[in-house]
């Protein structure tokens, strides 16, 4: 059995000799390592552990597409055909033979023969492909495979390096006493040439290229040209891996991040206001963190209507158990309505949906409590598993009767009355259950309805008594609320309320929320201005600590006192922390300051508190003893101050606020967050070059041979240091500044296989940075070109061309090609409809017939305008046609006409003669029947009598309009 326990351990112990053999035989061979007895016994027992897997492999059945096959004649005839031959050559030991055979030769062409002989071994390596199953068993359950296939990546490319600098190697061990790069750069040979085989290899595959070694001979030369080859592949490989990686590491967080550059693009673009625009972005961020970004309902298509139904109750598990009558409803209605519940959060006192609201959703309740309000006085409360606007499912007037708002932090699940209505047709326990709760319902507010109306009367007379009474004036108007308690007119309690539980509220919107008098708001402007310093002071810790320290930098009284400083500000940042609001993960800023002090202490406290403490001044305090300063670890107790940089973290944090608060473009920010960290890590990599050979004598470190504008200058020093970094990190390597030692040259390899890795990431983000750069900006133009290869396939003319562009133009400066349902599904009935009235805040100052309409009606009708342009001469409105929408003049103006009196002839017949005869009259000599011009509408009559249109009505200049279509009309008046 190939999967049994004792196999796999034998297969275990087989890849551990078969790394032992491709990593050691070939430095063995190449440096001209000889082998120990105890080495050589090793290897006998290597080889004998070979020899009885070769015989395993006879009797070890495999599966073929998951049918185990267990017949020995087709076991072998398939190893014979496979790995037999392989196993058989790297198994036997041809060199011991040859050595046995050869024992009275000592010639050097018979060295050079064993030696080579010996490569035979590294066919072992075709082994690692039998351990394929476990690595893919490994890359499905413990990592993301394209994590798994970098480092898999990375760590064959570190594995080539090894071979080729083994044979690099090679050309001195072959011939110590010729020409050879050895004996050229070294007569008497290197102290660890391994390490500098390893560097020349390295600088040579990773296209860094310093040029202080390179090949003397042919042969050099020739596998020098093989080294660049092979080095571009994996230059390439590592590129693309990264990419890979950066792309599809985590798909859904991509697709969820190119969602909300979208989206902020578009608010940009429309000019929302920011506190606007940041309510707005936190809900549909909420939204999309709690729902899949993916088309959910073509998934889902994929699987039988059973496993749908298993994908989505486990999923929706805890929403289940808050609504248990979703439990016992059909598949159908399950499989149908889960999908199109839409996740939002409300902070405190936010508004849900305000009264006379059309009945467009309703709301499941998970988390938190929403007030009702009816004329000023709160008339209930829902609690978790109460449904919001369930009772208009029963009602005749499906308009909202109550405003709802909440009262602290709310989560809760909205669905569209259309989807609901569709749902309970498939499930006949569903719709009696949610017709008698939205009777029961319905009846309770009824009579909810009755005791407000005669409380408020009892109240208003109250109020006129004590005003005749009372000789005082009552100060001020401010709108106020009733309260009573909530358990009132819960579903779950319909006693009635008493009067002596009404008080007086005021009404808050959600930007003026009352506050404790010392919590601050995070976005406040002094607020925000102290982060900055604070985030510059984070950020010259993170330059200065790591320089001070590689450097030496003596602390000058102006250095002491410059960190105290920080350590002070730093200490009343951590004090203010205490005090200042915070958004959560929802998306919901917290004011309460209990809240915001436990938040606080269970999160940041910690890091900022450590990060705080100044350790390094404790530290040099207790050393400062004269025969301590004289000891070289002096300066790597300076070390301590690298503690500073867990300050870094609240850079992150900032970045994230200031994200939002700021208006910053979203490619600004994702290259600077690119940028910082590539020039962060160059200057690192530049200090800590410079540190390791600050104590080495000049002719023994890098910096000894190179020219300074200022030798005693440290700012020259750190330039050059800083020069190196940049150049090998980025693959240019001029060569003027090199490894000297064999410390700077082991750390200049990670920095070349570091710093190839990290300039692969750079290209795969600026990459993906691009190709999503004004990602609705490339939509639109993509579109346009779309369009005019379509007219142009069509073989039209240059103005049907001109009039599609121009189309096209005014639709983008209207509306832009962004999908605002989307944006939209993700909000609050309330906050969607500010967001609607500032959308289209144009065609409210513009339209006439939108004045003094009432909140509902414009929140329904605006988004279903649809805008066109047209250019002089093109017809609206076709005589004797239908007309498609009633439309609303922006720009432009409209001559209306009568047709001709030829026209009219075929037409005299019934009520369209009689109507066309009337048009007749009305219009001039030449036919007009109007004018009309911006911010007037027409085609009304036609839409809502269903008649055909009795004239032309023509754009007499270039003209945009929106219309709004009749078939919405339609379905506006039968159910509305």
């Amino acid at each position: 059995m190939p999967r049994a326990p004792w196999k796999v351990r034998w297969d275990l112990w087989i890849g551990l000799i078969i790394f032992y053999s491709v990593v050691l035989i070939p430095y063995r061979i190449g440096f001209g390592i000889d082998v120990e007895y105890w080495e050589q016994v090793l290897n006998y027992l290597f080889d004998a552990s070979f020899a009885v897997d070769v015989v395993f492999n006879f009797f070890t059945g495999f599966y073929d597409a998951d049918i185990f096959i267990h017949e020995l004649p087709k076991i072998r005839e398939r190893y014979i055909k496979s790995w037999f031959l392989f196993d058989v050559v790297s198994t036997i030991p041809f060199d011991q033979f040859l050595q046995v055979v050869s024992s009275a030769s000592s010639s050097l062409l018979t060295l050079k023969l064993l030696r080579t002989i010996r490569l035979f071994r590294l066919l072992k390596l075709m082994r690692l492909l039998r351990l394929k199953r476990a690595i893919e068993t490994i890359q499905m359950d413990a990592l993301n495979a394209h994590v798994l296939q970098t480092i898999k990546s990375l760590l064959m490319i570190i594995f080539i390096i090894h071979l080729v600098s083994c044979g690099w190697y090679l050309f001195y061990t072959w011939d110590p006493t010729g020409i050879n790069w050895v004996t050229y750069f070294s007569e008497d040979g290197l102290k660890y040439p391994y390490l500098v085989s390893f560097y020349w290899v390295s600088n040579t595959m990773m296209s860094v290229g310093y040029g202080d070694i390179y090949g003397v001979t042919d042969g050099e030369r020739i596998y020098s040209i093989l080294v660049e080859c092979l080095g571009s592949i994996c230059v390439g490989m590592i590129i693309a891996n990264i990419q890979m990686l950066t792309e599809n590491y985590n798909p859904r967080g991509i697709k969820l991040k190119q969602k909300l550059q979208e989206t902020k693009e578009f608010l940009f673009k429309r000019n929302i206001p920011r506190r606007l625009r940041q309510r707005v972005i936190s809900q549909f961020e909420y939204h999309w963190s709690n729902r899949t970004v993916f088309d959910e309902d073509q998934l889902l298509r994929q699987f039988p209507v059973s496993l749908q139904y298993e994908i989505l109750a486990a999923s929706m598990e805890p929403f289940v158990k808050r609504f248990p009558f979703f439990g016992v409803t059909s598949v159908e209605f399950f499989v149908f309505a889960i999908p199109r519940l839409r996740p939002i959060v409300l902070g405190p006192s936010q508004t849900l949906v305000e009264a006379e609201s059309v009945w467009e959703e309703l709301y499941f309740i998970t988390s938190g409590t929403v007030e009702s309000v009816r004329a000023n006085i709160i008339v209930g409360s829902l609690a978790p598993g109460d449904i919001c606007g369930i009772e208009h499912l029963v009602a005749n007037r499906r308009r909202y009767t109550h405003s709802y708002r909440s009262t602290l932090k709310t989560e809760l699940y909205a669905m569209y009355s259309a989807d609901l209505i569709e749902a309970i047709k498939k499930c006949p326990i569903a719709y009696k259950y949610l017709m008698d709760l939205a009777t029961i319902l319905g009846e309770r507010y009824a009579e909810s309805a009755r005791r407000g109306r005669r409380a408020l009367q009892k109240q208003e007379t109250m109020r006129r008594m004590q005003e005749s009474s009372s000789t005082a004036s009552r100060g001020g108007s401010e709108p106020f609320l009733q309260y009573r308690h909530r358990k009132s007119i819960s579903f779950n309690n319909t006693n009635a309320y008493d009067m002596d539980n009404l008080r007086r509220l005021s009404i808050f919107s959600a930007d003026e929320i009352k506050t404790h008098w010392s919590v601050i708001r995070h976005y406040s402007k002094l607020r925000m201005v102290w982060d900055v310093l604070i985030g510059i002071m984070v950020a010259m810790t993170a330059i200065t600590v790591p320089f001070r320290i590689s450097f030496d930098i003596q602390d000058t009284v102006f250095l002491v006192a410059t960190d105290r400083m920080s350590d002070a500000c730093f200490m009343i940042d951590m004090m203010l922390s205490f005090l200042t609001t915070y958004v959560d993960e929802t998306g919901v800023e917290i004011v309460d300051r209990h809240e915001i002090r436990r938040h606080y202490l269970k999160t940041n406290f910690l890091v900022d508190a450590i990060s705080t403490i100044p350790f390094d001044f404790f530290v040099e305090a207790l050393t400062e003893q004269k025969d301590f300063r004289s000891l070289k670890l002096f300066r790597t107790v300076k070390l301590v101050k690298l503690l500073r940089l867990i300050r870094l973290s609240k850079l992150y944090k900032m970045n994230v606020q200031w994200t939002s608060e700021l208006d910053i473009s979203m490619d600004t920010v994702r290259l600077l967050k690119l940028l910082a960290p590539v020039m962060t890590i160059a200057h690192y990599v530049g200090c800590f070059w410079y540190y390791m050979s600050a104590q080495h004598a000049p002719a023994d470190a890098w910096w000894g041979d190179i020219h300074f504008d200022d030798p005693d200058s440290i700012i020259s020093k750190y330039i050059a240091s800083v020069y190196w970094a940049t150049t090998t990190m980025t693959t240019v390597g001029f060569g003027d500044v090199i490894a000297i030692n064999n410390y700077e040259q082991a750390y200049s390899i990670l920095v070349m296989i570091g710093g190839t890795t990290l300039f692969a990431y750079v290209v795969g983000t600026v990459i993906e940075v691009v190709s999503n750069s004004k990602s609705l900006m490339n939509r639109e133009h993509e579109m346009v070109q779309k369009v005019n290869a379509y007219i142009k396939e069509r073989g039209v003319s240059s103005e049907f061309i001109m009039a599609c562009q121009e189309h096209l133009r005014f639709l983008n400066t209207e509306k832009t090609l962004f999908h605002e349902p989307q944006l939209f599904d993700a909000l609050c009935y309330a906050l969607r409809s500010e967001l609607i009235l500032y959308l289209n805040n144009g065609v409210l100052s513009k339209i006439r017939f939108f004045d003094k309409k009432p909140k509902w009606f414009l929140t329904l009708i605006l988004p279903r305008l649809v805008p066109q342009y047209f250019l002089a001469g093109d017809l609206l409105i076709y005589h004797g046609n239908p007309v498609s929408g009633i439309f609303f003049l922006m720009t432009g103006a409209v001559i209306v006409k009568a047709p001709q009196r030829t026209d009219l002839m075929g037409e005299l017949n019934g009520e369209s003669s009689e109507s066309s005869q009337d048009f007749s009259r009305a219009s001039d000599r030449d036919g007009t029947i109007a004018m009309l011009y911006e911010g007037e509408f027409f085609g009304y009559k036609e839409v809502l009598t269903q008649s055909l249109a009795q004239y032309n009505a023509f754009a007499i200049k270039p003209t945009g309009t929106y219309m709004l279509p009749r078939e919405f009309l339609e379905t506006f008046q039968n159910d509305y």
